[in-house]
């Protein structure tokens, strides 16, 4: 008789997916989110994946960014869907620029998630049919308060989705993540 020797398959890496939008960081605003609620939300994910022996990556994909120039200076890049957007929210300032204060909060908060979680990639300048895609197949996937993002949460029928507290009825099956789970 043959010796049969059965390998078990490598353990699949969990593709976190994380959803982060310029708009959310301007206080003041309805669409405001405390950067805590992310870090909160991937410690439980990256915690649960880590007991059970596996893997993960987290990809971070955002309407904005930071490039570095010829003279090394910062260049920030926001989508012209998103400037079009805090315009009619009156968040650009008299040069049609967007509110610093927000866009140096968006900036370390997407820097502290690559500090804080390994293997962070930051997927700032992807088109936004590649984003989609990559987070309606998501195995964990972090929603912000935009409609992109609950589109893609509403696509994704095989993921676990961790939702803020704003929409009026996520589905029951979505990980609530309330302001008092994530603020002091």
């Amino acid at each position: 008789m043959p010796l049969t020797i059965k390998l078990d398959k490598p353990t699949r890496v969990s593709e976190i997916h994380v959803h982060l939008r310029y708009a959310n960081f301007s206080i003041g605003t309805e669409r405001f989110l405390d950067p805590r609620y992310y870090i909160t939300a991937l410690s439980e994910i990256t915690s649960d994946i880590l007991q059970s022996n596996r893997t993960y990556k987290i990809y971070v994909h955002s309407d904005f960014g930071e490039t570095i120039n010829e003279i090394g200076m910062f260049k920030h890049q926001i989508s012209i869907e998103t400037l079009a957007y805090l315009e009619s929210l009156n968040l650009l300032d008299e040069g049609k620029k967007p509110n610093r204060n927000a866009l140096e909060l968006a900036l370390q908060t997407q820097r502290a998630l690559a500090e804080i979680f390994d293997n962070v990639n930051i997927c700032s300048e992807e088109d936004l049919l590649s984003s989609i895609i990559k987070m309606v197949n998501a195995d964990y996937l972090v929603l912000s308060k935009s409609s992109f993002a609950f589109v893609a949460g509403l696509l994704n029928i095989s993921g676990i989705i961790y939702t803020p507290e704003y929409w009026n009825n996520p589905p029951s099956n979505w990980v609530k993540l309330r302001e008092s789970d994530y603020s002091s």
